[in-house]
């Protein structure tokens, strides 16, 4: 997907959403507004294997996502949970994630406490990501939540550069064993 506009006016919607079996090669989202997605933006669920080989999301906006009154939120930007909740295997794989020069706005609604949640939350699957995020911006995001939550992901490869988070989120970052990650030039107020 390219140069396109995406304005979602159905509430409780995600952009994808599989509970089936698949492997994608590559997705490339190119200079996208998305607008008004209510639920998560990609979510795995069900106990099926779920492989993307590369995911590169590249001058993007997400606005007024995942806040949408009493049917936002819930999930989060990217929620791979196949596993089921509170449970880990190996259910959800994306081997290259690449995040940049990106905005993230308006994704939290005051008023009833709703938003999306962590922006990554690969926390349901062993599987490790080579995980890039840089000149991106998140403003009113992931409120009181952590924002990229790879826990029980085991030796991801984690670069996070040039961000700004405008935003009172909780905690940055998790990490499973054997992770490694590199940080530079992050400003959070």
């Amino acid at each position: 997907w390219e140069n396109v506009e995406i304005r979602n006016s159905a509430i409780n919607q995600y952009f994808f959403n599989s509970g089936v079996a698949y492997t994608i090669e590559q997705v490339n989202l190119i200079n996208v507004k998305f607008v008004n997605i209510t639920r998560a933006f990609w979510r795995h669920k069900d106990a099926n294997k779920k492989v993307v080989k590369e995911f590169t999301i590249d001058n993007c906006w997400f606005d007024l996502c995942g806040n949408n009154g009493d049917y936002g939120g819930l999930y989060g930007f990217l929620a791979l949970g196949s596993a089921g909740k509170g449970a880990v295997a190996d259910y959800d794989q994306i081997d290259k994630l690449v995040i940049r020069n990106s905005t993230f706005s308006r994704c939290w609604n005051h008023s009833n406490n709703t938003g999306w949640q962590n922006f990554l939350a690969h926390n349901a699957s062993y599987q490790p990501v080579d995980f890039t995020l840089e000149n991106c911006t998140f403003y009113d995001y992931c409120i009181n939540n952590r924002l990229i939550d790879l826990s029980s992901t085991e030796k991801s490869k984690v670069t996070i550069r040039n961000i700004i988070i405008a935003s009172p989120c909780g905690e940055l970052l998790a990490l499973g064993s054997g992770s490694k990650n590199t940080f530079s030039n992050n400003f959070i107020t």
